[in-house]
């Protein structure tokens, strides 16, 4: 097989890969530049196919959790869902008081049924979220947002 065949095909695997997410058709373009070499250095095609092969597998199977890793590691945490809540500031709609779930807070435009581990947090006062727990949150008072 030609040199010239190898490079096209490592060529369109890049391609791929730049289409596709994951860092997984990369490591066999990179197959396919060592099985180029391997032709230009005049072996045949069963042994270019072995280094195609060989290459690609010792890469997937060497380089791709580290790079997978690297690459996780760049991406911001975000936090989604109910562990979003945590650290927001709300609003008590219904008063809040201990191991009462009768309390009400507003909290990023949703009600969320309350409870705080201090003493009772009065209509109208600043709360901040310190764990969700269920379908309730777990207040406390923002000390400078207390109405009165």
């Amino acid at each position: 097989m030609d040199w010239q065949l190898w490079l096209v095909l490592a060529v369109v695997l890049g391609v791929a890969e730049i289409l596709t997410a994951g860092f997984f058709v990369l490591w066999f373009a990179l197959g396919a530049v060592a099985a180029a070499a391997a032709a230009a250095l005049g072996l045949e095609v069963v042994p270019q196919v072995v280094v195609f092969l060989a290459v690609s597998g010792l890469l997937v199977l060497f380089t791709r959790p580290v790079v997978q890793r690297v690459v996780e590691g760049r991406r911001p945490a975000y936090r989604t869902n109910v562990s979003a809540l945590v650290g927001q500031v709300g609003t008590v709609v219904k008063e809040v008081r201990p191991l009462d779930p009768a309390g009400l807070v507003k909290v990023q435009g949703e009600v969320w049924t309350a409870v705080t581990r201090g003493g009772a947090i009065p209509e109208g006062a600043a709360v901040v979220v310190e764990a969700v727990d269920g379908v309730k949150v777990i207040v406390r008072p923002v000390e400078d947002h207390l109405p009165g």
